[in-house]
């Protein structure tokens, strides 16, 4: 990718690194990928690539709707996303001319599809459980440093 000048890396991580979800080791694996996307995207800056974690929202899958529920854990199934949902997501954001301001940031899916006009199979659009989560920015925070701004590595000290 580096030597094409563009691509995108993503890497699919949740909200259960914001506030507890399953376990402790699930909380600590999805902050893991956050973290990983914001560090790579200091070694990926001017290269054209990019690396962006997405946080998903609760997905329609066919076991869930075999359960005949209209909600689980408290959100809609009617308005939850479809498995296909983010892959139409990751398509249009590859696609995005300002790709590179997203470099090294944690995104929502369900609000990447309300920018991009992208909804589920039925027309309906999911929505976004930031708010359950504590709201706020997410990952790296919006006061982000500067890539140039970094801890100098011992090779930048000798």
């Amino acid at each position: 990718m580096t030597e094409a000048g563009r691509g995108l890396i993503t890497n699919i991580s949740s909200f259960g690194s914001r506030g507890h979800l399953h376990s402790v080791l699930y909380g600590m694996s999805k902050t893991a990928l956050d973290k990983m996307a914001a560090d790579m995207a200091v070694e990926l800056k001017d290269t054209g690539v990019a690396a962006i974690s997405l946080w998903l929202g609760l997905i329609r899958t066919e076991l869930l709707l075999s359960l005949g529920i209209d909600e689980f854990a408290g959100f809609s199934l009617q308005r939850a996303e479809d498995p296909e949902f983010v892959g139409r997501v990751i398509s249009r954001l590859a696609r995005d001319p300002d790709l590179a301001a997203h470099n090294g940031h944690t995104l929502v899916t369900a609000e990447l599809g309300t920018r991009y006009g992208i909804v589920n199979n039925d027309g309906t659009p999911p929505d976004s459980h930031r708010a359950a989560f504590g709201g706020g920015p997410l990952f790296p925070p919006s006061h982000q440093v500067d890539v140039d701004d970094r801890i100098p590595s011992r090779e930048d000290l000798s």
